[in-house]
């Protein structure tokens, strides 16, 4: 619940006060701000759960994570469109994404967050097919896109299902 709120006064704190930040800052900073948050939050709440495991830190800590993926997606879209910090978000993204695939793959096997984190991936790689053909839209671009989509997804279940039985093959 107080992260919900420091997002909210974040928010709404950079609406009111934007002549404080706009020296180096923009929607694009502020993305990146949030997602920063969230992932400390994220971080601060996976150490919470490996010291207590209670259903209200568990849910606090997917709470964090999701939204830091959210954020994190953004960041990436922001990469791809092409600014000035373009390579910036670009390596905080692809570092994100490295260090959560370690962390819920590698080391603690959480398919949850392995399925938020595919869901990022796709979302990213439909950024940059769209960026690539921005100046091709026709039928048989969006045919492409659809069938990548498609490819995409059915790759991204069938990976995760096999880490589904993986995890309950180690539960058992």
């Amino acid at each position: 619940m107080w992260l919900a709120l420091i997002n909210i006064s974040l928010f709404l704190y950079l609406q009111i006060h934007r002549w404080f930040w706009s020296i180096f800052s923009f929607n694009e900073a502020d993305t990146l701000l949030y997602a920063l948050i969230n992932a400390g939050a994220a971080l601060l709440f996976f150490f919470v759960v490996k010291i207590k495991d209670t259903s209200k830190s568990n849910l606090a800590f997917y709470a964090a994570s999701l939204s830091a993926f959210i954020a994190f997606t953004w960041v990436s879209l922001y990469a791809v469109v092409g600014n000035e910090y373009q390579f910036i978000y670009l390596t905080v993204y692809v570092l994100w994404m490295a260090a959560t695939f370690y962390l819920f793959r590698l080391k603690s096997l959480d398919v949850m967050l392995l399925s938020a984190w595919s869901l990022s991936a796709i979302f990213f790689i439909m950024f940059v097919l769209t960026r690539l053909f921005e100046n091709a839209f026709n039928a048989g671009t969006f045919l492409f896109f659809s069938i990548a989509l498609i490819a995409m997804t059915a790759f991204a279940s069938k990976w995760l299902m096999q880490l589904l039985k993986e995890a309950h093959g180690e539960a058992s």
